[in-house]
């Protein structure tokens, strides 16, 4: 049995506040709170919503709930598989860039100090060139996790 539905998606920064507008929480009275739920950014979303869910009378009224779970029970496996392999990939890609830049670093601090041993450049300039190094390495092991995490985004129409 394959299921089909849709999506609500929402840009980046829904905070707590946009979920359920602060100015609302006067009452605990969960229907009240549930009208106003993200209406300051898309004031048609609860309606929207009751449409959506509108659909599991049906599969109530054709007893098709242990379909529906189990079906909803494989495909958050495979989704949470997805997501425990990208993490490690995450990992494994931020290690090696790590290690990369760590390597660059003793490297360039060998090649100084044999250098400043042979006396061509001083410590303080072997110094400077691994501060330096530092300064650039920082920013580019960031660019893999920016790559992955651009890898990972995909839009939803």
């Amino acid at each position: 049995m394959k299921m089909t539905g849709s999506v609500i998606k929402y840009g980046d920064n829904i905070d707590t506040d946009v979920i359920i507008p602060a100015r609302y929480l006067n009452t605990s009275d969960h229907k009240e709170l549930a009208s106003h739920c993200m209406e300051d950014i898309d004031t048609t979303f609860t309606s929207r919503v009751k449409d959506l869910l509108g659909g599991f009378s049906v599969i109530k009224a054709f007893k098709a709930e242990k379909q529906a779970k189990a079906l909803f029970a494989s495909e958050n496996g495979e989704v949470e598989e997805a997501k425990c392999s990208r993490r490690s990939f995450a990992g494994m890609i931020n290690a090696l860039s790590a290690s990369a830049g760590g390597v660059v670093q003793f490297g360039i601090f060998i090649i100084g100090a044999i250098f400043a041993i042979n006396g061509k450049i001083t410590a303080g300039t072997v110094i400077l060139f691994v501060n330096l190094c530092n300064c650039l390495i920082g920013p580019i092991s960031v660019l893999p996790e920016i790559s992955h995490l651009h890898l990972k985004t995909i839009q939803i129409s």
